[in-house]
């Protein structure tokens, strides 16, 4: 891929592992791509989806149990105003299978396949019973009482994270670069015949 035609995503996914982060004067680069990812985790929930996605696209762990217990506190919060309580260990074993389920999304059933395999002939089957042949995990595959929560953690996350990626496309769209002279000082106005 291009840098013209990769999403916002695939340029943090490829400037989050890159190893050169030098600064270009003449072109965006990764360094301005993590900038922009910086300033678009601006608040802590923000932030908490940004790490579930950087760790999604780097493999590196090392971040991730305060991020479970900050969706365990956003589990919580959303109880307490159902007015109904949640123990902590279960909002935590929710907040891991939503963690898991974007870090590692492939069926542990079929390894992501969507088919059973044939041990003998090493051929394809059935579709897989756990995933229906998505070769994803699936949050209905919980139990019921992990699943509701589990599920509305993954929309508050996608919902997070689709405003991370419009703000990002905001900061580093051409339109916004200072040296392309986007931002142009106002023409004074034109005198009128009546004010001559």
């Amino acid at each position: 891929m291009t840098g013209d035609t990769m999403t916002i995503g695939d340029r943090y996914a490829h400037a989050a592992s890159s190893g050169n982060l030098t600064p270009r004067p003449d072109r965006r680069c990764d360094a301005d791509v993590l900038l922009a990812a910086a300033g678009a985790a601006s608040s802590p929930r923000r932030a908490v989806a940004q790490a579930i996605y950087r760790a999604s696209v780097t493999r590196d762990l090392s971040g991730m149990p305060a991020v479970v217990d900050a969706l365990a506190d956003w589990i919580a919060q959303r109880a307490r105003k159902q007015l109904r309580l949640i123990p902590l260990e279960s909002r935590r074993a929710m907040s891991r299978a939503v963690v898991e389920l974007y870090v590692d999304p492939a069926c542990r059933y079929c390894a992501g396949r969507g088919h059973d395999v044939d041990e003998q002939s090493m051929r394809f089957t059935r579709v897989c019973a756990a995933c229906d042949g998505s070769g994803r995990r699936r949050l209905e595959a919980q139990p019921p009482r992990v699943a509701e929560p589990a599920a509305w953690l993954v929309s508050q996350i996608d919902a997070l994270l689709a405003q991370i990626h419009d703000d990002m496309a905001r900061m580093l769209a051409p339109s916004l670069d200072l040296r392309r002279g986007a931002i142009v000082e106002p023409a004074p106005a034109a005198p009128t015949p009546d004010r001559v």
